[in-house]
């Protein structure tokens, strides 16, 4: 075989094991590619999941605080009909009190005129502390609600 036909041959050769080796690379290639969308892929779902489950938490824990007020808020109503209540029921027993009082100046007894004496400053305690800055209930519900 003369010489130019060997040359050319082994060029033929080498270029062929050139464009293997190259083919061999894009092989390799292509597949870690594909391997990396897999794994973006996996990653991506795996970020939307963790998205979704705080998305759910928070909504349970902002759930949980509009319960959590909505208790407050019926305690707060509760010590409020509480107070209402009893502040009439000492209202009423002021009224008897005065009514006794009254019933008792025309026939003293002074051991029973001491203690509704007594009384009288207590019910008269209470009512001026309803009367200086702002209503018994507010005070009474504002120490509450700082304990709740």
């Amino acid at each position: 075989m003369p010489s130019y036909q060997l040359s050319a041959m082994c060029m033929i050769m080498r270029k062929r094991e050139a464009r293997e080796l190259i083919e061999e690379v894009c092989d390799e290639l292509a597949k870690e590619i594909g391997e990396d969308k897999a794994e973006v892929g996996a990653v991506r779902r795996e970020s939307m999941k963790f998205l979704e489950e705080v998305e759910e938490e928070r909504k349970m824990l902002q759930m949980a605080e509009v319960w959590h007020e909505e208790r407050v808020q019926m305690k707060l109503v509760d010590v409020k009909v509480m107070l209402e209540e009893k502040y009439s029921q000492m209202n009423m027993l002021i009224a008897e009190l005065e009514s006794f009082l009254n019933s008792q100046s025309s026939n003293p007894n002074a051991g029973e005129m001491k203690k509704a004496g007594f009384l009288r400053q207590a019910a008269a305690s209470v009512n001026e502390l309803t009367s200086r800055g702002g209503s018994r209930e507010e005070h009474i519900i504002s120490s509450t609600t700082s304990s709740v």
